[in-house]
């Protein structure tokens, strides 16, 4: 036997053995996300099952690796199994990419532009969160986890966003806002809780939007959880009543497809989430450089009275989020 066909040979046995595990690995992932995905369904009764449930976006991408890599390889009883596991979590991923609202697109009018960022209060890279402030230009810029260091540090801002509140800590939940226009009874609002919110009406286009900045608890124990549902449900019912235009704004500590937040919207269905049409847009953790990791836990709610021209995330400024940037429009009468 020649030695170009033993080589050939022996490069034919290597490439069968990294296909076999290969798809020994693609098994194994498609195994963990379906119990992974089994235990977000339960998230409404257990603090544990409901942390599963902020990777679906995750989930769905290795499904559908694992769908490819099987169709490859031509088995087809996992095939099935993983198509249909991808299927399903589609439902919760792709309405996230559905357009919406186009024809308020196309004659957007006067434009609201919001900057939320969740700075990270050991961040001591301010001139980042200048410069994109700089950049952007927001008519609003809403801030979490600043201390006295930060609002320091953003004194820079004050000649462009004369109105400002804020309530710096040093236990990662100060609250800042900074805005270029008018806002009316602006303060210091505390739903159920000792960590501080923000309220106020902005004044801008001849309409009074009802804002509300907030930054519950992350529920990674039993009390948090508790306490992060309590929050939210003060919160919606702060804004049941609200009949105008309504903007809430915050890091939520929680995804779109967590028990929490659909809890949080089951009680507030008049609004929607900015995301709709620009996809998922995910804003935690930046440790993942890639975007497929992250997960969207910051949010901009709005009401049926506003149209949304843009929702994206922006460039990092040192925090281990990345701000959101959502522009808003009037919603045209009908």
């Amino acid at each position: 036997m020649s030695s170009d066909t033993a080589n050939h040979g022996e490069r034919g046995r290597t490439s069968h053995r990294i296909g076999r595990i290969l798809l020994n690995y693609a098994r194994l992932v498609i195994v963990m996300v379906a119990l992974s995905a089994a235990a977000a369904c339960f998230g409404r009764f257990n603090l544990y099952c409901e942390l599963f449930s902020h990777f679906q976006f995750q989930y769905f991408i290795g499904a559908t690796g694992c769908l490819v890599l099987f169709l490859i390889a031509r088995r087809w009883r996992w095939s099935m199994a993983a198509g249909a596991l991808a299927l399903y979590l589609a439902v919760a991923i792709v309405p996230w990419y559905l357009p919406v609202d186009r024809q308020h697109r196309s004659n957007p009018g006067r434009q609201l532009k919001l900057l939320i960022s969740n700075v990270y209060t050991a961040n001591t890279d301010h001139q980042r969160l200048l410069d994109l402030v700089e950049r952007e230009k927001p008519d609003v810029v809403v801030l979490m986890e600043v201390n006295r260091r930060w609002m320091d540090a953003l004194e820079p801002l004050d000649a462009q966003y004369p109105i400002q509140r804020s309530r710096p800590r040093e236990d990662n939940f100060g609250i800042a806002l900074f805005s270029k226009l008018p806002l009316d009874h602006l303060k210091l609002r505390y739903f159920d809780s000792e960590l501080p919110s923000i309220v106020g009406r902005i004044q801008w286009a001849g309409q009074s939007i009802h804002l509300v900045a907030t930054h519950p608890l992350p529920p990674i124990r039993r009390e948090n959880h508790q306490r992060q549902r309590d929050q939210l449900t003060e919160v919606a019912n702060h804004l049941k009543e609200e009949n105008g235009p309504v903007v809430l704004v915050g890091d939520l500590n929680c995804t779109m497809w967590s028990a929490a937040y659909r809890r949080f919207m089951r009680q507030l269905p008049a609004l929607r989430n900015s995301r709709e049409s620009f996809g998922i847009v995910g804003t935690w953790p930046t440790a993942f450089r890639s975007a497929l990791l992250r997960i969207p836990i910051e949010h901009c709610l709005v009401s049926k009275h506003l149209a949304v021209l843009d929702c994206r995330a922006a460039d990092p400024i040192g925090s281990d989020h990345l701000p959101l940037i959502v522009t808003l429009a009037q919603r045209h009468q009908e």
